[in-house]
């Protein structure tokens, strides 16, 4: 999930599946919710699936498209030309990086206890892995300098050199 460097018009986004639902939130960079902003669910061609209104905390809900298994794209558009994107995919890698068609079922009730507590703990890390890579991502996202910080330090440089500048001149 690409997080958008676009310093003047910043929002972020966040979203999940969760069962038979796609649900996330948009959100200002302050962390102020983005109340009626316009969310699309969109396949990877640009073709519109789905689209809605977050409430009033900023969050949206799609119904999981049925016939859908690849990535989807979501587009949030807030007021005064906010917008973000992101890839959203709907089923979790396996192990060898493809995606998985379906959760697994346990259908043998003959397993040992370690036999299921492994096979939970792999669920689990399939499950988690998407939340793992958008923390890795934001954690990216967080150590680069902001618009804010560049200014400012050519702002340190100037001052620097006119003090410079300002000494030199009295003597």
């Amino acid at each position: 999930m690409p997080l958008q460097t676009v310093f003047a018009h910043r929002i972020g986004l966040f979203a999940y599946v969760e069962e038979e639902k796609i649900q996330g939130q948009v959100y200002f960079v302050d962390g102020t919710p983005a109340k009626k902003a316009q969310v699309k669910l969109m396949d990877l061609k640009g073709k519109v699936l789905a689209s809605t209104l977050t409430d009033q905390q900023g969050k949206f809900f799609f119904k999981r498209p049925v016939t859908k298994e690849g990535p989807l794209r979501i587009v949030a558009l807030a007021e005064a030309g906010h917008r973000t994107e992101m890839i959203l995919h709907l089923n979790p890698k396996t192990e060898d990086g493809s995606y998985q068609k379906g959760s697994s079922v346990f259908k043998n009730s003959s397993l040992s206890r370690e036999e299921i507590s492994s096979l939970v703990r792999k669920e689990v890390q399939k499950e988690l892995e998407p939340i793992k890579n958008l923390l890795e991502e934001i954690l990216k996202e967080l150590k680069k300098p902001s618009f804010h910080e560049i200014i400012s330090g050519f702002g340190y440089i100037i001052g620097f050199f006119g003090l410079l500048f300002w000494i030199k001149s009295k003597r």
